[in-house]
């Protein structure tokens, strides 16, 4: 259910979920800090998800936890700052703007992990990766 409110001379959306009602400023700041905190923890556990293909799966949907949160995040600043209930975010421009947001962050995540396998094979470090890192 979805309601506007005007309040001061500005309206503002809100949207009521079981029982609780949240405008998309609130939204907005929860989605970002879901966000930081997804991609915070998949830095932290970076070793536990590289080391199996059950982590790399974990890894993967985390990252989609980080790009749902994102796009979330945008659409309710646009909502927010459009003052419209009507906006609705869209696979252009927004998925995209999120993917290449996202893309650097991720690849660096993923760089980490690959790294990680190629340099720990079956517990002996190879030596010549972790030389060419540190070079």
């Amino acid at each position: 259910v979805v309601v506007v409110v005007v309040g001061m001379g500005r309206s503002q959306t809100e949207t009521s979920f079981g029982g609780s009602t949240t405008t998309s400023g609130v939204s907005l700041v929860l989605s970002l800090i879901l966000a930081v905190m997804t991609f915070g923890l998949m830095q932290v556990f970076v070793d536990e998800l590289s080391t199996s293909e059950v982590g790399k799966v974990l890894g993967g949907f985390c990252g989609s936890l980080v790009f749902i949160f994102t796009l979330t995040a945008i659409n309710n600043f646009e909502c927010t700052v459009f003052n419209t209930n009507d906006y609705h975010a869209g696979m252009f421009p927004e998925g995209v703007h999120v993917l290449s947001l996202l893309f650097p962050f991720h690849s660096l995540i993923s760089l980490i992990t690959s790294f990680q396998s190629r340099t720990v094979q079956h517990g002996v470090v190879n030596e010549n990766h972790y030389h060419f890192l540190m070079s």
